[in-house]
């Protein structure tokens, strides 16, 4: 899939409250859809993990390259995920420059048959 040429600007996203020792350094983050599609988008430290899903959700909605609503992000490394706190903020749950994450849906999985 295509990934898109320009990157999405998060720094302002945070609340003042958020910004602790002053405002952290930005950096690029890589989100990808289950359809593989990604987008870089410019975060710091102090943005909270739902903050960053729900931007990213928007986006990629807006594109047509994701529907439905439920979405949740997961750090990847090295092909296995991590869970992220929708709460945290990006900085505390080790998401650094260059980072992978990828939207999962919140959804129950229903097995087959």
């Amino acid at each position: 899939m295509a990934t898109a040429e320009a990157s999405t600007d998060l720094t302002n996203e945070s609340t003042p409250d958020d910004h602790r020792n002053g405002a952290p350094g930005a950096y690029d983050v890589t989100v990808r859809t289950p359809a593989g599609f990604t987008h870089v988008f410019r975060v710091t430290a102090a943005l909270r993990v739902d903050m960053l899903s729900r931007r990213a959700v928007e986006f990629f909605t807006a594109q047509g390259q994701l529907t439905g609503s439920g979405w949740r992000l997961v750090l990847v490394d090295d092909g296995r995920t991590r869970d992220l706190v929708a709460s945290a903020h990006v900085g505390d749950a080790d998401v650094e420059e260059g980072a992978m994450l990828a939207l999962v849906t919140t959804d129950p999985q229903v097995g087959g048959s």
